[in-house]
């Protein structure tokens, strides 16, 4: 699961970074990770992504 976090904060912030670059707006805007199948193993806000929170293991 680390590694699917990691992937997904990177491409989080590349979106990110996108957006900002057009003028839009990130507030109330998430990142949804899915599986093969579509169903969702990972929902977390693009606000999260700019510090390193994800990035680290679960307690």
């Amino acid at each position: 699961m680390a590694d699917i976090r990691e992937e997904a904060v990177v491409a989080a912030r590349q979106i990110m970074a996108e957006r900002l670059l057009k003028g839009e707006d990130l507030n109330h805007s998430r990142f949804e990770v899915v599986d093969e199948s579509g169903a969702v193993v990972l929902v977390f806000p693009f606000q999260s992504a700019i510090g390193n929170q994800l990035m680290r293991e679960p307690t």
